[in-house]
């Protein structure tokens, strides 16, 4: 029956699209436009500084129109299990992604807008994302089990591990994962691959690459940095971070999966990680406030010498948590200064800033920190601790049945992704 539907919209979409519209694939009874093409490859280009060339945009044009296509299949699958996304709902996840990047509610649209970028294109991305999450949590997630013998197999290989070593070295990394769905497949991902690692090094965001880019087909946010033990990372991998300096990204590494790109962050002993642990707890629910100061485009050279030194008067001198202002800052005409204030999970922060604010008492100000986008300075103003997380003790350990239970996750809904796109009528044009 679908294949019936996707040839009855192929010999109507012809006339439907004839005037000023071309498409680009047909998706079972929907199409994916050129206009849908272009508004998503301006909003991914806008969004993560690579340079809009027509080099540019022909190598990552494939894989734009690959991820329209399963956002359709997303959308379909979440209608047939009841599944929506009404508006407030949007809003409340495009704001925990501001969150989760450390940016002020409402900051991502106004950029959108500003850039001149499809609104309705970061609109249907988000709300696909949010309905896969969905998906996935209300059909795979309860088929996942973690028996004790995966777990205590587990807690063997990491007791190994420490006899041989001593102390078990981590590593704190992120990752941009690019999955190659058939083998025809394989040089056009190696291709974007290659072309994203070196837009990063030319100075795109990684991060921003990583939010367009990588594989979220298990519905969560797989992109944040994480800490891993350096004996559990794909040999592949983990040879390639030995070619990588901390700050860096690595060549393109082929996976069982597909191509990933990591980005090496930092490391450290066990003994450095449980003191870590000790000293953060990563439940609050934390109020800070933060201000963000950087020189206006045509500030005179001497203004960039001063920045610093006004930091550190607008330290001492903050202000009120609930206030927007910055009291005794001194003369502000050069310069640009953003105040916001934010509530949320520790939880649902960036782990630096989570770790940052965690070790601040409350009421006291930070140092500045200097950033790519000016100088920040952090004051909390509430934290309200929350229990900890229940244990089992080693062997039913949450963290390691969370790192299992992710991996599993990941494998299951790439499998019914897979299913999905075998089942449904697929045409691509032009390509």
């Amino acid at each position: 029956m679908r294949v019936i539907t996707g040839i009855f919209m192929v010999l109507c979409a012809a006339s439907a699209f004839a005037d000023g519209f071309g498409i680009t694939a047909v998706v079972d009874d929907q199409v994916v436009s050129t206009v849908d093409v272009g508004d998503r490859v301006a909003l991914v280009m806008g969004m993560t500084n690579i340079p809009d060339t027509a080099e540019n945009r022909a190598r990552i044009t494939p894989q734009i129109v690959r991820q329209l296509i399963d956002e359709k299949l997303e959308m379909e699958e979440a209608t047939r299990d009841g599944i929506s996304i009404s508006d407030p709902k949007l809003r409340e996840g495009i704001a925990k992604i501001e969150r989760q990047n450390g940016k002020a509610q409402g900051s991502l649209e106004q950029f959108v807008e500003a850039k001149g970028l499809s609104k309705l294109s970061l609109y249907a991305q988000v709300r696909a994302q949010m309905a896969w999450s969905e998906v996935v949590l209300k059909k795979i997630r309860p088929r996942i089990k973690i028996s004790d013998r995966e777990v205590a197999s587990y807690v063997r290989r990491k007791e190994a591990s420490a006899a041989t070593a001593g102390k078990i070295q981590e590593v704190q990394i992120a990752t941009i994962h690019i999955p190659v769905d058939t083998p025809a497949n394989e040089a056009n991902v190696q291709k974007l691959a290659e072309k994203l690692v070196g837009e990063i090094r030319a100075g795109a965001s990684f991060e921003a690459v990583a939010s367009q880019f990588s594989s979220h087909t298990g519905g969560a946010q797989t992109t944040d940095p994480f800490w891993v033990e350096a004996a559990q990372v794909d040999p592949a991998i983990a040879t390639a971070l030995t070619k990588t300096s901390k700050g860096g990204i690595t060549d393109p590494v082929r996976t069982p999966t597909g191509y990933q790109i990591v980005k090496f962050i930092d490391e450290r002993r066990a003994a450095d990680a449980t003191a870590a642990a000790a000293d953060v707890d990563a439940r609050a629910e934390l109020a800070f406030k933060q201000i963000l100061m950087t020189l206006k485009p045509d500030a005179k050279p001497k203004e960039a010498e001063l920045l610093l030194k006004l930091a550190k008067e607008v330290q001492q001198s903050p202000g009120k948590c609930e206030d927007r202002s910055m009291a005794g800052a001194g003369d502000l005409s050069e310069m640009d200064f953003k105040v916001t204030l934010t509530r949320a999970l520790s939880s649902d922060l960036p782990e630096k800033l989570r770790d940052f604010l965690l070790r601040l008492s409350v009421g006291t100000v930070s140092e500045p920190v200097i950033t790519p986008q000016g100088i920040r300075l952090f004051m909390l103003c509430e934290r309200i601790d929350l229990p900890p997380a229940k244990s089992a003790g080693p062997v039913g350990d949450e963290s390691i049945r969370q790192s299992i239970y992710a991996e599993k996750l990941e494998l299951e809904a790439q499998k019914y992704m897979r299913d999905l796109r075998r089942e449904a009528f697929v045409e691509i044009r032009g390509q």
